[in-house]
This record gives C-alpha cells, structure tokens and sequence, in this order.
C-alpha cells in the first residue's frame, strides 16, 4: 500500500524537483514546460510511422522495429538521471495498448523469443517487432516476462520500467508500469496512471491487460527463480487533473455550486516526469517505492 511520505523522501522529492527538472524548464512558462516535458517523454505519438510496400508482411516488422528504435531515444533521458550504477533496468519495449491489427507470431519464432526468456538472453530486432505486433495479451506478456529476464541478467532487479497506453495523438493517453522488487524478493506490478485518484471510480483499461497477462508472465518464467507478481496495482493521485484547470459554475436561480476539474493533455508529462524524480531521488537505486514518491 502507499504510506504517508516520510519528512525525509519529501524532502529529496522536492529536491530532485528543484534540481533536476525546474532547471532545465525554469525558464520558460509552466505551460510551454509541460508541453515541452510531453515532446521529451516520447508518449505523445512522436514515434507514429506509417509507409508503403509490396512486402506488407516484412515492411509491418520494419515499422514496429523502427518505431521501437524511436523511442528508445526518449529513455535516454532516464537513463542518464538513473545514472550508470542505476539497479532500474529499461527493456526498450513500449506497450501499446490501441486498437489494431495484430498478426500470428510463427511456432518457431514462440520457441525462440521463450527460450531466450528462460536464459535471459537479448532478442534481436526482428524478434522484438514479432512480439510488438501480436495480440496484446500476447505482447504484454512475453514483455513483462523478456523486461524481468533481462533485469535479473544485467543484475539491475530493483526496478522494471515499461511505458505504456493507448498512442492516438491527441487522443491517446499515457500510463507506465514499474515492476519493482522489494527487500524481502516479492515483485510488485506498480501501474501508475496520471488522472487515477483512490477516491474517484476511475477504471482503467491497462490495470485488467496486464492481471489478464499475468498468469502467462509466471509460465514463462517458471524454473527460473525470478519473481513474478501476482496482480498489478493501480495508484495515483490525480496529478494530472490536479495540473489542469478548476471551474466554478452556478445557475442563475440556484444555490448549488458546480465546481468542475479538467487536467490538460500532459499525461505523457507527468508519467517522465514521475519516472525522473523517482530515478533522481534514490540516485538510481529505486530504493524508495514508487506510489511512496508519488505520493510525496
């Protein structure tokens, strides 16, 4: 569960918010910041390839292994605030969860990506588009059981980070999810979601994708020895609304007030934004939980 941030993360949060991301943005409006910080988190679609060719089978690998590729570029930016004896590990692997056609991944190629989980060893760049482009139950979980496998090989299993939502432009939304181990060895599938408050019914989506992956996530990695969660738990605290604008409305013959929250479209804003003081706080070693930072 989220604790009551103590004195002392609050004040590192406060200061990983002055030091890190109010300085490189002090300049500038609070809303041409946030505007900016959703171009540098890579979730607002800047990564969308569309092309043509005779080979639709082949070209559709290409612009999933391409498009991965472009984001790739915005996790940099995390990757330098974890610093490089970070323990949170980066699978380079975006889960989109739109609408789409999706194609058969063949029997040989299951084999190969479910061998390679089981010995934590890298795919390839066509692997990943294979896995990209599949059903999203199937893509979800051969993600979270690849992210884990690789975690546990390059030694960084404090932490999983895996961005995530429904890339539509305008009208996507952003969430991440963060895999994050504690100290008695107990994985936890944290899902942060930047308009979730727990006292709004709020359902979302991702939160029943990724449970309903779950179970596939613990058969891959069975024999292993690496933990798995057992469910994925949704926090937050409204930050993106809270962000947003407040409107206080009343009829001209009417007592009641109607006082109306609208968050603006910076989602992909909070979710790098939450990220970057998390890594920045701990100095990488993702010694704090995640909903504890966010909470702060």
């Amino acid at each position: 569960g989220v604790r009551k941030p103590t004195a002392a993360l609050r004040s590192r949060v406060e200061a990983a918010l002055r030091t890190g991301v109010s300085r490189s943005l002090s300049a500038e409006s609070p809303g041409k910041a946030l505007v900016r910080l959703y171009n540098a988190s890579g979730l607002g679609g800047q990564a969308s390839l569309s092309a043509q060719a005779v080979n639709e089978g082949a070209l559709r690998l290409l612009i999933a292994s391409t498009s991965q590729r472009l984001r790739d570029l915005y996790v940099d930016d995390l990757q330098r605030v974890a610093g490089p004896r970070s323990r949170v590990h980066f699978p380079h692997l975006y889960i989109n969860l739109q609408k789409r056609s999706a194609h058969a991944i063949p029997a040989d190629v299951c084999a190969a990506l479910e061998q390679k989980i089981r010995r934590r060893e890298r795919w390839s760049c066509t692997e990943k588009a294979w896995v990209l482009g599949a059903r999203h139950e199937q893509t979800i979980c051969y993600v979270l059981a690849y992210s884990l496998a690789r975690a546990s090989a390059e030694g960084r299993t404090a932490g999983v980070w895996i961005n995530l939502g429904m890339n539509t432009g305008a009208q996507g939304h952003a969430n991440a999810l963060c895999v994050q181990t504690g100290t008695d060895g107990k994985a936890r599938a944290l899902l942060y979601d930047p308009n979730y408050a727990p006292s709004q019914e709020h359902w979302v989506h991702a939160q029943k994708a990724i449970n309903d992956a779950l179970p596939g996530v613990r058969r891959l990695l069975e024999g292993t020895g690496i933990s798995s969660p057992s469910k994925a738990e949704l926090f937050g605290h409204g930050l993106q609304t809270s962000l947003g604008t407040t409107e206080r409305h009343q009829g001209w013959f009417s007592s009641k007030i109607t006082i109306t929250h609208r968050g603006f479209p910076i989602c992909g804003s909070v979710v790098h934004l939450l990220a970057s003081v998390w890594l920045a706080c701990s100095g990488g070693s993702a010694a704090d939980a995640l909903p504890d930072v966010e909470a702060a």
